[in-house]
Protein backbone atom coordinates (compact mmCIF):
# COMPACT_ATOMS: atom_id res chain seq x y z
CA UNK A 1 0.00 0.00 0.00
CA UNK A 2 1.48 3.33 -1.03
CA UNK A 3 1.51 6.42 1.15
CA UNK A 4 -1.17 7.91 -1.08
CA UNK A 5 -3.31 4.78 -0.62
CA UNK A 6 -2.89 5.06 3.15
CA UNK A 7 -3.87 8.72 3.07
CA UNK A 8 -6.97 7.90 1.03
CA UNK A 9 -7.85 5.10 3.47
CA UNK A 10 -7.59 7.49 6.43
CA UNK A 11 -9.72 10.10 4.66
CA UNK A 12 -12.36 7.51 3.77
CA UNK A 13 -12.48 6.37 7.39
CA UNK A 14 -13.05 9.77 8.94
CA UNK A 15 -9.57 11.10 9.66
CA UNK A 16 -9.45 14.60 8.26
CA UNK A 17 -6.77 15.72 5.87
CA UNK A 18 -6.38 18.87 7.97
CA UNK A 19 -5.62 16.76 11.04
CA UNK A 20 -3.02 14.69 9.21
CA UNK A 21 -1.46 17.81 7.69
CA UNK A 22 -1.32 19.46 11.10
CA UNK A 23 0.42 16.46 12.64
CA UNK A 24 2.88 16.34 9.74
CA UNK A 25 3.42 20.11 9.73
CA UNK A 26 2.39 20.26 6.06
CA UNK A 27 -0.03 22.69 4.43
CA UNK A 28 -3.42 20.94 4.07
CA UNK A 29 -3.82 22.19 0.49
CA UNK A 30 -0.67 20.26 -0.44
CA UNK A 31 -2.30 17.00 0.65
CA UNK A 32 -5.59 17.88 -0.99
CA UNK A 33 -3.90 18.59 -4.33
CA UNK A 34 -2.01 15.30 -4.05
CA UNK A 35 -5.23 13.40 -3.32
CA UNK A 36 -6.94 14.99 -6.32
CA UNK A 37 -4.01 14.19 -8.59
CA UNK A 38 -3.48 17.86 -9.32
CA UNK A 39 0.08 17.91 -8.08
CA UNK A 40 2.77 15.43 -7.15
CA UNK A 41 4.29 15.14 -3.69
CA UNK A 42 7.94 15.78 -3.01
CA UNK A 43 9.87 12.79 -1.72
CA UNK A 44 10.59 14.65 1.52
CA UNK A 45 6.92 15.43 2.18
CA UNK A 46 5.84 11.93 1.22
CA UNK A 47 8.29 10.51 3.76
CA UNK A 48 6.98 12.90 6.41
CA UNK A 49 3.38 11.87 5.66
CA UNK A 50 4.33 8.18 5.75
CA UNK A 51 5.96 8.58 9.16
CA UNK A 52 3.00 10.60 10.44
CA UNK A 53 0.52 7.94 9.32
CA UNK A 54 2.64 5.21 10.89
CA UNK A 55 2.72 7.11 14.20
CA UNK A 56 -1.02 7.68 14.04
CA UNK A 57 -1.64 3.97 13.41
CA UNK A 58 0.61 3.09 16.34
CA UNK A 59 -1.28 5.46 18.65
CA UNK A 60 -4.61 3.99 17.57
CA UNK A 61 -3.28 0.47 18.16
CA UNK A 62 -2.00 1.40 21.62
CA UNK A 63 -5.38 2.86 22.59
CA UNK A 64 -7.71 0.34 20.99
CA UNK A 65 -5.63 -2.80 20.53
CA UNK A 66 -5.60 -3.82 24.15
Amino acid sequence: MTTLDKLIFCKNHGISISYIASRANVVPATLTRWLRGEKGMSRKNEEIIAITLQQLAQEIWEKLGE
